[in-house]
């Protein structure tokens, strides 16, 4: 019999190991593509940045009218320069500016490229990135393409006239041979790994069968001790646990895996139970502790959805607790409370655009906007922080932050109006 128990073990601890390795397989695999997913998800982030910005520093109006015979004139003069300033600073292949000239047909315009520049007038490869920038949408390439200088992956912004009509198109080359290369080095560290993988899993076999025993009788031993703990900790969570299912846990004295297990179980829901219990107090908390905050707002970035936790009287009409769209709740309050003289400053300030980029070297930030309430002229402190999200672990930076504005008292309101006047 002690035979036929060992030689069942020994093929249990294989075929455990077995699907440990085949896991390991599929995760390398799944990683690969992963990694492949979030580099091309950063590489197009960062031509769309480039691309947008350079496009948002170009006249549409003047950028529509060039032609090739305007070469060396100040209005194509200005345009090449403002895109050599990418050029030169920015870490990209090539960036140059494309007119649409018919539903799918597109050649160059300004090209600042110091060596072999695209020729003014003729024509742009089809993608169908390109296709919606024409259409008013920036876009990026999801696969790469080749032309005459090589092979690419480009993003493209439209450039929008006083009109609202696109004007031109600002693409923006990077190369794929450094993105292939990272490919290649991911998919051999992973072919390394799963190798070593396996190698590893075959020794474990050997060692784990030649010791199972003893571990074996060493975890019978240590079962009813590990019994015992848990009912330590189950008897305290009981304080914080009302359920039926909790209590009759409680109550079985039996050492046997299965019954560890649901105790196991049933522990960590408890403990969940107390921690959004706990969480939820402390939130609590927090509001009250700030209590020198007129407002106090919650803002996703990406959606532009924010959520009142504080407000006083009724700036913007909020309530604690109301989902608004936040930069019209901004505007809003600009035109309600915010001193005409200060008005563009506060509602560039607020926009998730800038709030992204003045947080990416500070958590905090903070201006000062004076304000007119009650027909009184006073100052305000409007302090963004930075909120570490779960979702932030993945460093594709913040997405949410924390908004809060403060008034100032009057004596503080009147040195600084002082000083400015002066």
């Amino acid at each position: 019999m002690k035979k036929i128990h060992a030689s069942e073990t020994s093929l249990l601890i294989a075929i455990v190991l077995a699907i440990l390795l085949a896991a390991n397989t599929l995760l390398g695999f799944m990683l690969k593509e992963q990694s492949q997913a979030s580099m091309k998800e950063l590489l197009q982030t960062r031509m769309l940045d480039v691309a947008n910005t350079a496009a948002d520093m170009l006249d549409g109006d003047k950028l529509k009218t060039l032609k090739a015979e305007d070469k060396g004139t100040p209005d194509y003069q200005k345009v090449s320069s403002t895109l050599g300033l990418f050029r030169d600073n920015v870490d990209l292949a090539y960036i140059y500016c494309i007119q649409p000239k018919g539903e799918k047909e597109f050649v160059f315009s300004v090209d600042p490229t110091l060596t072999d520049p695209g020729e003014f007038g003729s024509p742009i490869v089809y993608t169908d990135a390109l296709y919606k920038a024409s259409q008013g949408k920036p876009a990026v390439d999801e696969e790469a393409y080749a032309d005459a200088w090589g092979r690419f992956y480009s993003a493209y912004s439209p450039v929008f006239d006083s009109n609202g009509k696109v004007a031109g198109i600002v693409a923006v080359d990077f190369s794929a041979k450094w993105f292939d290369n990272q490919i290649d080095k991911q998919s051999r560290i992973m072919y390394t790994c799963i190798a070593i993988s396996t190698v590893v899993c075959i020794l474990l076999v050997f060692l784990a069968t030649s010791r199972m025993r003893r571990m074996v009788q060493d975890m019978t031993k240590d079962l009813s001790d590990l019994t015992h703990d848990i009912d330590e900790i189950t008897w305290e969570m009981s304080n914080v646990s009302t359920s039926e299912e909790f209590k009759q846990s409680l109550q079985d004295k039996s050492t046997n895996l299965g019954t560890l297990n649901e105790r196991i179980r049933t522990l960590k829901e408890g403990l969940h139970s107390y921690w959004k219990d706990t969480n939820s107090k402390a939130g609590v908390i927090v509001a009250s502790l700030s209590s020198d905050y007129r407002n106090v707002y919650y803002l996703n970035l990406e959606t532009n959805k924010g959520i009142c936790y504080k407000a006083i009287g009724q700036d913007c009409g909020l309530k604690p607790g109301q989902e608004f769209s936040f930069m019209a709740a901004m505007e809003d309050y600009a035109r309600t409370f915010v001193a005409e003289e200060d008005r563009v400053d506060f509602l560039t300030f607020m926009q998730p655009r800038e709030i992204s980029r003045a947080l990416k070297k500070n958590n905090l930030v903070s201006r000062i906007f004076k304000i007119q309430r009650d027909a009184v002229d006073l100052h305000m402190t409007v302090r963004i922080a930075a909120i570490n999200h779960p979702d932030n672990r993945t460093g594709f930076g913040i997405r949410a932050v924390g908004v809060g504005f403060v008034d100032m008292d009057w004596e503080t309101s009147n040195n600084l109006s002082k000083n400015k006047n002066q």
